[in-house]
């Protein structure tokens, strides 16, 4: 498909392909040579993957074969993608490790519930006002929310305010514990929320307006592989299955998973 559309990786992607496919063989080389893969099939195999991800645009880009409406990539965008602005706060000590119980849990759950709480009473109207406001009064929480399991906030980069466009099988693959991820569904943009999102971490977040201050063009790659990325696995399976081949299936039967063979005796 890649080939009819008329298709060309750049010299750029063929030396990422490279690159990727090098530090393959130098994490696992012993592996591969034992199974008989060499460095050209695992440069072969980084390429298509490069080839998969540009077919996307080459199907359902603007200039593509069947192209996307801006109007229904921005439908997309706005109804079934949610930008979060939020805190990540883990629930174990990060100086012991040791973890919360469920009473320190819904205590570190309730004041985070409150700071959002207090931000969704008096929440501005514009995104960016929004961010600032819901920085100011979720990072004032903070230390209150470590206090309980007796530490301190981190002073590096892993407790500042992060932004994230996320699609809804990524917020399925996110947001584990149950009805969390219903909860961010709910979210009007502009509106807060504290969840625990897995057995390891709580979140404050806030929707935001993913168009205000910003492009369809800056997210459209984006957002096409949230709509059309398991279309086009499903096109792609029925042509394949469709086309002719010349595979020894007596020879492909002999070579399932259990015949892999590990590097060495020793990883048996």
């Amino acid at each position: 498909r890649f080939d009819e559309l008329g298709g060309q990786l750049t010299e750029a992607e063929e030396a990422q392909a490279d690159s990727y496919a090098s530090q393959l063989m130098d994490q696992y080389g012993d592996t591969y040579k034992a199974n008989g893969i060499g460095l050209e099939t695992l440069q072969r195999f980084e390429r298509i993957l490069l080839k998969s991800t540009d077919l996307l645009d080459l199907v359902y880009g603007t200039n593509g074969e069947t192209p996307v409406s801006d109007a229904d990539l921005t439908s997309h965008l706005e109804n079934k993608m949610y930008k979060l602005a939020y805190y990540s706060i883990p629930l174990y000590n990060s100086s012991t490790y040791a973890f919360a119980d469920d009473d320190q849990k819904d205590t570190m759950l309730r004041l985070a519930q409150a700071a959002v709480d207090s931000y969704n009473a008096s929440a501005p109207a514009d995104a960016v006002s929004q961010f600032t406001a819901f920085h100011e009064v979720s990072s004032a929480a903070l230390s209150g929310i470590y206090a309980v399991l007796d530490s301190t906030v981190p002073a590096d980069s892993t407790t500042s305010l992060q932004t994230e466009l996320l699609g809804n099988s990524t917020l399925d693959s996110t947001f584990t514990t149950e009805g969390s991820a219903d909860a961010i569904r709910a979210l009007h943009c502009g509106d807060a929320v504290a969840v625990q999102y897995s057995s390891l971490s709580l979140i404050m977040a806030v929707r935001l307006d993913p168009l205000d201050g910003s492009s369809l063009d800056a997210v459209r790659s984006q957002v096409l592989s949230d709509l059309k990325s398991d279309e086009l696995a499903d096109a792609l399976a029925d042509y394949g299955a469709s086309m002719e081949h010349h595979l020894d299936a007596p020879a492909m039967n002999k070579l399932p998973a259990s015949k892999i063979e590990p590097a060495s005796s020793s990883n048996r």
